[in-house]
């Protein structure tokens, strides 16, 4: 009795706040997490919540009459997980909603039609008023603005305590937003129209001309298991075998060696280092396949509706990141992307290719596909040129 109840409470304080079956969105099951660090991190949570008076405040939906929106958002500023976390902000087009969050997002969504005022500076906050505010998790740093300058009030929350494991934020994000607008959509609804967004600037004019296919490759990266370093002889390779195609590779600074040491072995126009978050959206955007490790760029292509190839490792499973990606293959390995050899990325090159064309599609061969089936594809896919 005692275990049946403490495990009821443990999945209430660490369950996604949506009202489906969490299996389809969460990457691990929870009880594979840290016990004790999660109810820690409740416990001061919640704590935080009652002593500054906030838990009376908090609603259980958004209101027709909650017109005036600012949401709140501190948790993640990096450019994929922004664009997962913040997706369902299109369901919210009849409301006039602000965001506050650091420079790095508002930057990314300065050119978007669904966030009325982008605020990045606290004391910009002072003297302003809401019907209602949008906080994406009762964290520290987001409940102490919300104290500080809108504490009387009332709120709603995206993920509430939830903390870990990984799980899938676009689908998340959508879900919530649903529930707290009280829509009548199934779960199945939402997967289907779940997807990111991205505005581009209406100056960008740089158009990239080719006669045949447009290849972009991300190179570069932050984190060792995440960053794959044998883009070299995947594009070198690719080349050789794809002489008709245009081949461009992008990235941010951290990927300007790598970019050199390709350019110097390979035909390819390297913009690595060079070029704004939107002029290398533009450039994703006008491309036939993008191909990277997972990363922020990686969420730009799927808002640009560009088909990807990415490569997975570790604990980032790709069913949490890939909602929304149409035509596009997954290679995943339990250690590090750099584990995944050069082959088994060639290989789901051509068949991304050869899906491309229009064909039907063929069984996935990403996990177990060989040069031989590789040769195969190109072969079928020149027959039709």
């Amino acid at each position: 009795m005692k275990k049946s109840f403490f495990k009821n409470f443990y999945n209430n304080i660490t369950a996604l706040p949506i009202p489906y079956d969490s299996s389809a969105i969460l990457g691990k099951k929870y009880f594979e997490t840290e016990i004790f660090k999660t109810l820690r991190r409740f416990s001061r949570r919640y704590l935080n919540l009652f002593i500054k008076g906030q838990c009376k405040l908090e609603q259980a939906h958004i209101l027709s009459e909650h017109k005036k929106i600012l949401w709140i958002f501190l948790s993640m500023p990096q450019i994929g997980d922004s664009l997962m976390d913040l997706s369902s902000r299109i369901l919210l087009s009849n409301k006039k909603v602000d965001i506050f969050s650091q420079p790095v997002v508002c930057n990314l969504m300065k050119y978007d039609q669904y966030f009325n005022e982008l605020i990045s500076n606290q004391e910009d906050l002072r003297n302003r008023h809401y019907d209602l505010i949008i906080i994406d998790a009762f964290i520290s740093k987001s409940l102490r603005i919300k104290n500080k300058y809108f504490k009387k009030i009332p709120f709603v929350s995206m993920a509430r305590f939830f903390g870990g494991p990984e799980f899938n934020r676009t689908l998340f994000s959508f879900s919530r937003m649903h529930d707290l607008l009280k829509t009548s959509n199934t779960i199945e609804d939402i997967k289907k129209d779940a997807k990111l967004t991205l505005a581009l600037p209406q100056n960008l004019n740089q158009q990239i001309k080719h006669s045949s296919k447009i290849i972009t490759i991300a190179v570069g990266g932050v984190h060792p298991f995440k960053t794959y370093a044998k883009w070299d002889r995947v594009i070198a390779r690719l080349i050789e075998e794809y002489p008709d195609f245009k081949f461009i590779i992008v990235g941010s600074k951290n990927g300007i060696e790598d970019g050199k040491k390709i350019q110097q072995a390979c035909a390819v126009d390297n913009y690595v280092g060079k070029l704004s978050i939107f002029e290398t959206a533009n450039i994703i955007k006008q491309s036939d396949l993008f191909i990277c490790a997972d990363g922020g760029l990686m969420h730009i292509a799927n808002a640009m509706n560009t088909p990807v190839l990415a490569l997975f490792a570790n604990d980032i499973w790709p069913q949490t990141k890939t909602t929304g990606l149409k035509n596009s293959k997954a290679l995943y390995h339990t250690e590090s992307v750099n584990r995944i050899a050069p082959e088994k990325i060639l290989s789901a090159f051509d068949e991304a290719i050869f899906n491309l064309q229009g064909h039907i599609a063929l069984p996935p061969l990403c996990q177990v596909a060989t040069r031989h089936s590789s040769q195969m594809f190109r072969e079928r896919y020149m027959s039709k040129q």
